[in-house]
């Protein structure tokens, strides 16, 4: 049985990593029952489907193989083992049907610069050729005993379909490149599925990994890195890739945290002295002093001891000891370890003049 194949390209991103296909029956079934029959990797049957078609199959991803065959019977007649089962093994299906086992057809999705190659042993003679074919025309695009076609091929779909024919007695015309496939006489002796069976292989625009892009295949984009302490935050991904794959994880330029100075008064301020006291607040990190030095950010158990300026006036406080903190923020929400300062305010203790008196002896 012919089986007619429409494979149609992946169209929602032009670079794709899947592709889809479509079989229906294009020829007389010879019967009145048919299913299509996908095999897994053990060569059971993964999935039925009832024919004449369409059965598509999609998704299916690069350097992927799937085989699909075509049974069909008389439900008059059956053979053994029917309707099919997932799980079963097709060669199990024994009796008066088409040559199911030989009905084949293979899907293979491949990048544009993947190789097409098969290896195929059909049976049937001492001779092979190969014919590449364009599956919308039958037009032989090429023909070689190997089975090799190389990377030449560009986005699209392409039939490869294969004789084995007897050289003693050969097939009066043979297809030929330039030609069509339909260009064959159908008499020597040869394999009998050279028609019914076909290797489809879909080859799309692909997508590269990390591992195999160049720099044309790659972009920078904004992120975020969840630092506070960065700005700039980018990372580096494959453009064409959904979803996205990224190749450089996201990453800031680091610019804090800020770095909170001060000189912490002497261990005890004069009450009395009426000299305010300077602790030289100041940002050491060149990169955020000039955002964060007219801001600080004082804490502690006596914040209010100290000004923003960083001075501290003695005669404005009591006796006692007081202890404030200092630190800075820059980038919105990157805060530095705060500085502590700790120190003692006491009263004056100068002494009064005793003028003693004066003896007039």
């Amino acid at each position: 049985m012919l089986m007619a194949i429409a494979a149609t390209l992946f169209s929602i991103n032009t670079f794709a990593q899947t592709c889809d296909f479509t079989i229906n029956n294009g020829g007389a079934t010879g019967g009145d029952t048919e299913y299509f029959l996908q095999l897994d990797a053990a060569g059971n049957i993964a999935a039925v489907t009832p024919g004449p078609g369409p059965l598509n199959i999609t998704t299916v991803a690069t350097g992927t193989i799937v085989e699909v065959l075509h049974l069909v019977y008389d439900s008059t007649d059956p053979p053994t083992n029917v309707p099919p089962a997932v799980g079963d093994d097709p060669a199990a299906i024994v009796g008066c049907t088409n040559d199911h086992l030989s009905s084949r057809v293979i899907l293979e999705c491949l990048c544009v610069e993947d190789a097409l190659t098969i290896t195929y042993t059909p049976g049937g003679g001492d001779m092979q050729m190969y014919y590449l074919v364009d599956p919308a025309t039958g037009a032989i695009l090429d023909a070689n005993t190997t089975g090799d076609f190389g990377t030449d091929e560009i986005a699209g779909d392409y039939f490869v379909q294969s004789i084995s024919y007897d050289s003693t007695n050969p097939p009066t015309t043979l297809p030929a490149t330039g030609g069509n496939i339909s260009d064959f006489s159908a008499d020597g002796c040869y394999n009998p599925d050279f028609l019914s069976s076909a290797y489809c292989g879909q080859k799309i625009v692909c997508c590269p990994d990390c591992a195999a892009a160049t720099a044309a295949d790659l972009m920078q984009r904004t992120c975020d890195d969840n630092d506070p302490c960065t700005i700039n935050d980018m990372e580096t991904i494959v453009t064409c890739s959904d979803p996205v794959e990224i190749c450089v994880p996201c990453a800031g330029e680091a610019v804090g945290p800020p770095i909170p100075s001060l000189t912490c008064p002497p261990t005890e301020l004069n009450i009395c002295s009426g000299d305010p006291y300077n602790c030289m607040f100041s940002d050491q990190n060149p990169n955020t002093a000039a955002q964060t030095e007219a801001s600080p950010i004082i804490g502690g158990p006596d914040a209010g001891v100290v000004g923003a300026d960083g001075i501290i006036n003695p005669s404005a406080l009591t006796q006692g000891t007081y202890t404030f903190t200092l630190t800075y923020e820059s980038p919105t929400g990157c805060i530095a370890d705060p500085v502590t300062c700790t120190f003692s305010v006491a009263a004056s203790s100068a002494q009064g003049a005793n003028a003693g008196s004066l003896n007039g002896n």
